[in-house]
């Protein structure tokens, strides 16, 4: 579903002909975002039953690799003693991941301004949240700590590779985090 939709954005300017052909794409990574959003929930709840939880987080502190089953799907785990499944960080790798993907749909289009790519990634973003928020019975991350999760992932994505790309996602979180 995500291959489509961002294969119809690749290659496609902006004029008034593709719009039609840009919002059934969004549509269809909106349904993405929403379907990540509500199994991150199922599967942060199999982890808190499984594992226990303090805190409110699911511990995974063992640094096991692990099945587990989730709504008739099984996931591979393999965290290690860091990685102890804190649903804001996992919402951050999942919210960054989905805005790289439309920023990396329309690399080299000089048409579609970074406004519009940074919109759609808050839209991508704000589906995401919502569904693992109404999965997870939680109330919405605090927006400072999003903001802080999205920047500091950012930061370790950005000294993964120094990529245009990544340096302008981690330029909009400095700004949002700074107010701008």
């Amino acid at each position: 579903m995500a291959a489509e939709g961002l294969s119809r954005l690749q290659g496609h300017p902006l004029p008034v002909e593709s719009r039609g052909l840009l919002a059934e794409a969004l549509r269809e990574l909106e349904a993405l975002a929403r379907l990540l959003g509500v199994r991150l929930a199922l599967l942060h709840q199999a982890l808190a039953e499984v594992e226990g939880e303090e805190g409110g987080q699911p511990l995974l502190g063992r640094g096991l690799g692990a099945f587990l089953e989730v709504a008739g799907e099984v996931y591979l785990l393999a965290l290690g003693s860091r990685a102890r499944g804190h649903p804001l960080e996992d919402l951050a790798r999942l919210a960054y991941d989905l805005e790289r993907a439309v920023a990396l749909a329309w690399e080299g289009s000089e048409e579609i301004p970074w406004e519009l790519r940074s919109e759609v990634g808050e839209f991508l973003e704000e589906a995401l949240l919502s569904a693992w928020q109404s999965a997870a019975h939680a109330p919405p991350p605090e927006k400072e700590a999003w903001i802080a999760a999205m920047l500091r992932w950012s930061e370790v994505q950005l000294l993964r590779e120094e990529h245009p790309m990544r340096q302008r996602i981690l330029a909009r979180w400095r700004r949002k985090a700074h107010g701008a």
